[in-house]
């Protein structure tokens, strides 16, 4: 999830981590720098797919409307405040990070849609389930502030693979170095940098581990010219035992 921020930062300064799986990106500042919505959908889209992501993307005015709407699978986006009330109420009350026996309690009460849940009174929702639930649902609205904590990305990358088996042939670690540049691709594109000279180390099943240094006559963070050279690094290095995990350095 952390990568994957550091990633979305080429189209948005503010990004925020939403455990275990999701990703809130403040976009209303940089619409026009890419040119509308629908294009910034398309550029995070094929992104995400390059880097062999599936994901639901949701657009709203406020972040818990927006996570919801991707949890739900509506991909329409919604743009305006006054209009969130209205795209919300089909969607499920299962959606509200509540406890399952809060969520069965709504059940009860007949209350499957959130739709049902603007029409119950405020005083006795929050008597009944606490004050937090108006508190929530006034975040969903825009009527109440939702400040979220921004990432801040880490100033050096660093990415292990674990192999499912020990791997003893250069062109199996060809490949698992592909799936690593393709992780170490999106940070630097994310802060928008270039890398010269990356580290792999190869860790065998003795414990002990082997530097593979792979440099780059200029700086880059295209995925073929990382690939390109390490290639051909390959080409002349011999493995000294087979390898059971493999960490992506790249610290300058």
């Amino acid at each position: 999830l952390e990568a994957l921020a550091t990633w979305a930062q080429q189209f948005t300064p503010t990004v925020s981590l939403q455990p275990p799986q999701a990703l809130l990106l403040e976009i209303g500042g940089c619409l026009d720098y890419f040119h509308g919505l629908d294009a910034l959908y398309q550029l995070v889209r094929d992104g995400l797919t390059s880097q062999g992501y599936a994901a639901q993307l949701g657009c709203a005015p406020t972040p818990l409307a927006a996570l919801w709407l991707a949890q739900a699978g509506v991909d329409s986006a919604c743009t305006e405040v006054d209009q969130l009330e209205r795209v919300l109420a089909p969607l499920p009350v299962s959606l509200l990070p509540l406890p399952a026996d809060r969520l069965q309690d709504l059940h009860l009460l007949g209350t499957r849609r959130l739709g049902q849940l603007w029409a119950l009174p405020r005083k006795g929702l929050a008597r009944r389930f606490g004050k937090g639930l108006p508190q929530l649902l006034d975040r969903a609205l825009g009527l109440a502030a939702d400040p979220r904590e921004s990432f801040v990305p880490p100033d050096s990358f660093s990415k292990r693979l674990e192999l499912a088996w020990a791997v003893d042939r250069t062109e199996a670690l060809l490949f698992i170095g592909r799936q690593l540049s393709i992780t170490l691709s999106g940070f630097l594109l994310g802060r928008g940098l270039g890398v010269q000279q990356v580290v792999f180390q190869l860790e065998h099943s003795n414990r002990s581990t082997t530097p593979l240094v792979v440099g780059y006559g200029v700086p880059t963070r295209q995925v073929d010219e990382l690939v390109a050279v390490l290639r051909e690094k390959l080409t002349h290095f011999e493995l000294p035992s087979p390898v059971e995990a493999v960490t992506l350095l790249a610290e300058r």
